[in-house]
């Protein structure tokens, strides 16, 4: 609540980004548009959470100008085929919040092969090992 009206008081500063889907890495795009009468030096950075966000700092607005950046975001400890939310703060140097906006990151499924393949390699292994018991006494008695 406390955050929405620091932010209602500063509509200078416009900030945008769409959703975004990831495997382990991938390039957010935000817009930062001021439209202020002085030029404004920001921080972006994202709230604590699974995915983790390489802030962008020192970044020098224009008066009345736009700004374009790409941030890294990096899968952390988000669960493989889940949904995130993100909330990206831009901050001034005092370290108040100006700008806010949120995202919904789409982590993809786990790319690992081999842990789907478990069942298939655990049903033939016991499959080979019943026949071998089955199948192991019986040449025994042929010799």
């Amino acid at each position: 609540m406390l955050l929405a009206l620091l932010l209602a008081a500063s509509p200078a500063l416009e900030l945008r980004a769409a959703d975004l889907e990831l495997r382990w890495h991938a390039r957010l795009p935000v817009e930062l548009r001021h439209d202020g009468p002085a030029p404004v030096r920001l921080r972006l950075a994202a709230e604590a959470g699974p995915l983790q966000v390489v802030p962008a700092e020192g970044l020098e607005l224009p008066a009345r100008g736009a700004r374009r950046v790409e941030l890294d975001v990096f899968r952390g400890r988000a669960e493989w085929g889940s949904r995130q939310r993100l909330r990206l703060l831009a901050l001034d140097e005092r370290g108040l919040a100006v700008g806010l906006v949120e995202l919904e990151a789409r982590v993809a499924p786990d790319p690992a092969v081999l842990p789907r393949l478990r069942g298939a390699l655990l049903a033939t292994g016991l499959g080979l090992l019943a026949g071998a018991l089955f199948l192991g006494p019986r040449q025994g008695r042929r010799a």
